[in-house]
């Protein structure tokens, strides 16, 4: 929220009456102190409920509010957006109908994302505002995140590397799973990159890098080296640029 809609939300918090003014003003000073918004400061110090929240912002931005928690949200509507996108902007898909597909957003006035959605879909989005909190909670409905998947194979890599200098079963794992995540994301493009203490893994979907995941550096010779025997490159030459592609089965 701006500035000035924080001071409308202020004074429609001592118009209705929603929180005591004294607390209020002790919220306001902690958000300042703390570098906070005016909702966060409420929210941390339980002046008000989330959803009573929501719906005096909702009303403010001019905007139906929309409790997430209370809605079903089909697989198909809500893989409208891919993930990465859905996380980064803020925004959940989570109604498709004949008027057009319903939208959470935290920044239900941000045209931009509302136009770029309507031109990827081809249907009008019906922008609804939902809280920061209500929209971190819906995040959770899209599969298990890529760096707890990371978390677990790179464990479970380490610990059958010892004693083992190709450590081939994982790392395969590996590169399997970034496909596949790049897959279901939309990805076109997917960057492998090393960085002085990491390498960092990268998507583009819809023109936009995302960074989605850190691996241990050290492995990354591995993941080279697998990517190149899928698609059929030399895996000794290391200075030249070299053209080949790999097929891929993912689900069905």
């Amino acid at each position: 929220m701006s500035v000035t809609d924080e001071q409308k939300l202020r004074a429609t918090l001592i118009e209705t009456k929603a929180v005591d003014q004294k607390e209020l003003e002790q919220a306001v000073e902690f958000s300042e102190r703390e570098k906070l918004s005016l909702s966060e400061a409420l929210l941390e110090k339980d002046l008000i409920s989330d959803e009573n929240l929501g719906k005096l912002i909702a009303d403010l931005l001019g905007f139906p509010f929309i409790n997430l928690k209370g809605v079903a949200i089909a697989q198909e509507v809500l893989q409208i957006i891919p993930e990465i996108v859905a996380k980064s902007q803020k925004i959940i898909a989570f109604e498709r109908g004949k008027e057009g597909l319903k939208m959470a957003m935290l920044e239900p006035g941000n045209l931009e994302i509302k136009e770029f959605i309507e031109k990827k879909v081809g249907d009008e989005v019906l922008p609804h505002f939902a809280t920061e909190r209500d929209i971190t909670n819906a995040l959770s409905l899209y599969k298990k995140e890529l760096k707890e998947e990371f978390a677990t194979i790179i464990e479970r890599s380490a610990k059958e590397a010892k004693g083992a200098k190709e450590p081939e079963t994982p790392i395969i794992e590996i590169v399997n799973t970034i496909l596949s995540y790049a897959h279901r994301n939309k990805a076109s493009d997917i960057h492998i990159e090393p960085q002085d203490e990491r390498t960092v893994v990268r998507f583009r979907i819809d023109g936009i890098l995302h960074d989605v995941v850190d691996i241990p550096l050290e492995i990354h010779p591995q993941i080279v080296t697998r990517i190149k025997v899928m698609a059929k490159l030399r895996t000794d030459e290391h200075m030249a640029a070299q053209d080949g592609k790999l097929q891929f089965e993912i689900s069905n």
